[in-house]
């Protein structure tokens, strides 16, 4: 499940900052496109980043080293499409977009977190996408 799942959201990130011009531009579309894939389906969001992280390996599950070899292409994909729109050299243009993706990440995990205790969040999901992609892009919010 975890591998067609990660390169639906490849092609979500891709698919985000195809058309962007520029730096914030391209974090802004990164952020709302990456929160929109994960918000759209908190079920696969926890299935793909939350139950891995407590299952306990076994040595069976280790043996398949050919697995994660197939996964880092994958998020290559969605570090280079970001990447390439930031200014910088490439160490420092993946670093950021790493650091961007796991932002999107994070506050993906705040809804799902939310919705789990049936406790609503102070700001709309729109509002803190926009805070985030406002914040890491370096521009100015809108209040809309």
């Amino acid at each position: 499940m975890f591998l067609p799942w990660l390169e639906a959201e490849a092609d979500a990130a891709v698919a985000a900052v195809t058309h962007s011009s520029g730096s914030g531009e391209a974090i802004r579309d990164f952020v709302r496109g990456i929160a929109k894939f994960h918000l759209d389906d908190l079920n696969r969001f926890r299935m793909m980043y939350l139950l891995p992280q407590t299952i306990k390996p076994n040595g069976e599950a280790r043996k398949d080293i050919g697995f994660v070899e197939r996964v880092h292409p994958v998020t290559n994909r969605i570090y280079t499409a970001m990447a390439a729109h930031l200014e910088g050299d490439e160490v420092s243009t993946r670093r950021e977009a790493v650091a961007i993706h796991s932002s999107v990440l994070g506050l993906v995990l705040m809804f799902g977190l939310a919705d789990s205790l049936q406790d609503s969040l102070k700001h709309s999901e729109n509002e803190l996408i926009e805070a985030l992609a406002s914040r890491l892009s370096g521009t100015a919010q809108s209040n809309s």
